[in-house]
């Protein structure tokens, strides 16, 4: 460590011989090689590559993602056989865009910018962050939804269900992110036991760790993420009419639902459609835990007492 003895108040002989101390042990380093030391930046073991920003439909993922898929699918038959809605985006409806790459089974999420360089753009920064599963992912992912305060992602297929956490740690190997992923239901859907098939998945748009799940057997679940995993917090088991009225109950049953609204009563409401074309309506459905303002209480109160004035004769 250089260090420089102090000149203070000294006689005029004493501070040559200062002087010749510090030239003669080195205790200043020359100014020079000061510089050059700072001006030197430290190197690095692997360069970052260059981000830059251009339109969305031109970013290099999709075109990639997109061909690679379709020849997969060309050569497979899969294509053809796959009759599944496919839904691979999803917007934490913010800045974040997040993309499942089919043929690598990763994530990418990918930054966004609206409204530049005019209100109708969208531009998005290259390269995107690669996310990954720790664990394997054995089915085809169909469909993916983020929940609304964008911590956790939701992915579907028609052979597994599985919730990935965003927020995880980065591989000391490559920029990968490696994220918490586990098995909802596991206990329930897709397992050698039984065939129960998963008909639509959802995330309850008041809470961030409810999932609704419609399935197979007819039975409408709840599950809290923040609890358990693996058996669901609610069930609601469905039966369009009542036993012996119809010849073709058995052949009616659920096959879509939808959660309500924020408007009044629809809140804690769940439509569920039927095979006949039929709608009926589950209510109140509430996850257990959850917090609603009081004023939404009044205005429910005074619905209800206006339903009420309008059929009394």
């Amino acid at each position: 460590m250089a260090c420089r003895l102090v000149l203070y108040c000294l006689p005029e002989w004493r501070k040559a011989a200062v002087e010749e101390l510090n030239m003669r042990y080195n205790f200043d380093l020359p100014e020079k090689e000061t510089e050059q030391q700072q001006q030197t930046p430290p190197s690095r073991a692997t360069p970052k590559e260059e981000l830059q920003w251009l339109p969305l439909q031109n970013h290099p993922i999709f075109s990639t993602a997109t061909a690679t898929a379709t020849a997969t699918g060309a050569s497979t038959g899969h294509l053809s056989s796959h009759r599944t809605a496919r839904n691979l985006m999803a917007w934490d409806g913010a800045s974040r865009l997040y993309f499942w790459d089919s043929e690598k089974k990763c994530l990418h999420r990918i930054s966004i910018r609206l409204g530049e360089p005019d209100p109708t753009s969208v531009i998005a920064e290259s390269p995107s962050k690669v996310l990954q599963a720790d664990v394997p992912l054995n089915f085809v992912v169909d469909r993916i939804s983020i929940n609304r305060n964008g911590s956790a992602l939701l992915l579907t297929g028609s052979d597994g269900l599985c919730i990935m956490y965003l927020y995880g740690r980065t591989s000391t190997t490559d920029n990968t992110i490696i994220c918490r992923t586990v098995s909802i239901g596991s206990e329930i859907y897709f397992n050698s036991n039984n065939v129960i098939r998963t008909l639509r998945v959802s995330w309850h748009p008041s809470s961030d760790t409810h999932l609704g799940i419609l399935s197979s057997d007819s039975v409408f679940r709840i599950f809290d993420l923040s609890s358990d995993v693996g058996l669901p917090e609610q069930e609601y088991y469905l039966q369009p009419v009542d036993p012996g009225k119809s010849r073709t109950a058995a052949s009616i049953c659920p096959v879509d639902f939808s959660f309500g609204a924020e408007h009044l009563w629809d809140r804690f409401s769940v439509f569920i459609l039927f095979s006949d074309g039929s709608i009926y309506i589950l209510c109140p459905v509430v996850p257990f835990g959850s917090f609603s303002q009081e004023g939404m209480y009044r205005h429910l109160t005074i619905e209800e007492f206006s339903l009420w004035e309008t059929q009394d004769p």
